[in-house]
């Protein structure tokens, strides 16, 4: 994977959902290390926050 990804993904969510903090995100490569899956934990304000995400 890039490794600028977890980055763009860090941003585009933070335009949607600022305030995440480091414990709010997680990071796991596959077994070859070709692709990253990233995971945030976010409370979502409502349905419109999401449609954007």
């Amino acid at each position: 994977a890039a490794p600028d990804f977890t980055e763009f993904v860090v941003e585009v969510v933070e335009q949607h959902a600022p305030g995440l903090s480091e414990a709010d995100i997680s990071v796991n490569d596959s077994s070859k290390g070709r692709f990253s899956s990233v995971q945030l934990k976010i409370v979502a304000t409502g349905e419109d926050q999401l449609k954007a995400l």
